[in-house]
């Protein structure tokens, strides 16, 4: 470095120094931010657009843990938002028709949660309107099980059993059913 005559400092020395002070004032504005930013993310915002600016906030200010953080939440906030696209997605081409691809977001829905019981019942209603009633029958049992106090998926899982040639089956789901909802005059069948 350049050194001057006399008492002056050297070029070096105050550049040293005012990088110190700088740096001070940087740590002291960062911790601001990530104070600011903690506040943000305590109101736990809704939309991932606002907690995506929220995480890189944190990692600009070297707030990389609160950063790593607020992506796992929006993996887990992302991971929800699929399931939910997915069973509306499979609901809507069930109406439209199109099981096959119904089916794909149903088999999807039901691997990340065996007992989900819309994806269950879903898969019920697709399987009988295909013919399968043995196999919607196990479906329309998870809804049971997963619900008892569900009335129509007793209903539902009845009617699978009649058509799947299982009469004693849906027997005891009748009388399950007469059991569960006392004041609701299920009918008793002799079957």
């Amino acid at each position: 470095g350049v050194r001057l005559v006399g008492s002056e400092m050297c070029i070096r020395d105050r550049h040293h120094a005012y990088g110190l002070k700088h740096g001070e004032e940087l740590r002291a504005r960062r911790a601001k931010e990530r104070e600011l930013l903690s506040r943000a993310r305590k109101l736990a915002p809704v939309s991932s657009v606002v907690m995506q600016q929220i995480a890189s906030g944190f990692e600009r200010s070297g707030g990389w843990a609160e950063a790593a953080e607020v992506y796992e939440d929006l993996v887990r906030k992302a991971s929800s938002e699929v399931l939910i696209f997915r069973e509306k997605a499979a609901q809507l081409y069930l109406q439209a028709d199109k099981p096959e691809k119904a089916q794909k977001h149903l088999e999807a829905l039901l691997k990340n949660n065996l007992a989900n019981p819309q994806a269950n019942r879903l898969m019920g209603f697709l399987l009988t309107d295909k013919g399968e009633y043995g196999n919607a029958v196990r479906y329309f049992e998870r809804v049971v099980t997963a619900n008892p106090r569900f009335q129509a998926g007793y209903y539902e899982l009845v009617e699978a059993q009649l058509r799947s040639g299982k009469s004693k089956d849906a027997k005891q789901t009748l009388d399950r059913a007469a059991a569960s909802f006392p004041n609701r005059g299920f009918l008793h069948l002799s079957l």
